[in-house]
């Protein structure tokens, strides 16, 4: 699919040029357009960074949601996350109730 709006062929955080979707907005079979004349358009990227064309502001924006998984904050974030699973898994071992609630608390069932 050849986007008439979003130039950049590449991830802005790591460069991967590997595009895996492009799509343009539609509805009922219909393009989307803008009153201005651009239509709302996506690309992601094989990394999983997507960037969107904003007809209303005329500009392309890297999506805050579908990031780069070769982000160093988005790697830093995770590996924190990690981190704290394990400690807390590590402590559910050490409460003073019977192993079948502590498996249920491993599991993410929480109620009593």
């Amino acid at each position: 699919m050849n986007l008439k709006f979003i130039r950049d062929n590449q991830c802005p955080l790591c460069g991967d040029s590997q595009v895996i979707r492009e799509e343009i907005e539609t509805h009922d079979g219909e393009v989307n357009q803008h009153c201005n004349g651009g239509v709302w358009e996506k690309r992601t990227f094989s990394c999983g960074q997507t960037l969107a064309y904003i007809p209303n502001f005329r500009q392309t924006e890297v999506s805050k949601y579908r990031t780069c998984r070769n982000n160093l904050e988005c790697k830093l974030r995770q590996r924190k996350r990690e981190q704290a699973k394990e400690a807390l898994l590590l402590f559910i071992d050490t409460l003073d109730v019977d192993d079948v609630y502590k498996a249920n608390l491993k599991e993410g069932r929480f109620w009593i």
